[in-house]
């Protein structure tokens, strides 16, 4: 995410905030009009609580609210993509493996070999620290039932509201334990995206948990 930060910030997509900005409507509405007007992302650094109280993390809105940050974002074959087009083609791929035809032949095999190489080259790296690893909570700090509703990126979609994302089975994981049917507390998962990630059909597996509603530009 720092990386990712970082580049936007070199390319003119993000914006830095010091002055304090309250979490209350005043962040709200800056987002908002961010949003209708395709502006950058916006990373407040010093967010208040409505008394003036200062909040002890910066708050990062609208980092994906235009096509090209998405597509940014998504660095499959460490390619650099900037455009709907591009985004849509990772979707349609995705959504391939997830229900892939076996080759009728040796020339559909032989097509299949950059499909092949871009695939293991998606296998998630493991490191012993990152700087996620700075702020750890754990015990009685974490409560994960205050969540009222979760957003969720995605990379691909479908008129299911079945996803694909890069993160590993992550949030597969950690919704089957905010949404299990006696939980005292299942917050809305809400699936964020661009119209142009929709695809036609993705094939859901057991462990797939469908967000509950999608927010597009549309």
């Amino acid at each position: 995410m720092r990386d990712f930060l970082a580049m936007l910030e070199t390319q003119g997509e993000l914006v830095r905030v010091a002055h304090p900005v309250s979490t209350v409507l005043e962040m709200t509405e800056i987002q908002t009009r961010l949003l209708a007007e395709g502006g950058p992302a916006v990373l407040f650094e010093h967010p208040v609580m409505e008394d003036g109280t200062p909040l002890p993390m910066p708050v990062l809105v609208n980092l994906f609210g235009t096509v090209k940050r998405v597509a940014l974002g998504v660095t499959m074959g460490d390619e650099v993509r900037t455009e709907a087009a591009q985004l849509r083609t990772v979707g349609e791929t995705l959504a391939f493996l997830r229900q892939p035809e076996p080759p009728g032949g040796l020339k559909d095999a032989l097509e299949l070999l950059p499909l092949a190489r871009q695939v293991l080259a998606m296998k998630p790296g493991t490191k012993k620290s990152a700087p996620c690893q700075e702020v750890v909570l754990t015990g009685d700090e974490i409560d994960p039932l205050e969540l009222d509703t979760v957003v969720v990126p995605m990379v691909a979609f479908d008129d299911a509201h079945q996803r694909i994302g890069m993160g590993g089975g992550y949030y597969d994981t950690t919704f089957s334990a905010l949404r299990r049917p006696r939980a005292p507390r299942r917050p809305k998962l809400v699936g964020v995206a661009f119209e142009c990630q929709k695809v036609r059909k993705i094939k859901a597996n057991p462990w797939d948990i469908a967000v509950c509603e999608v927010l597009t530009e549309a």
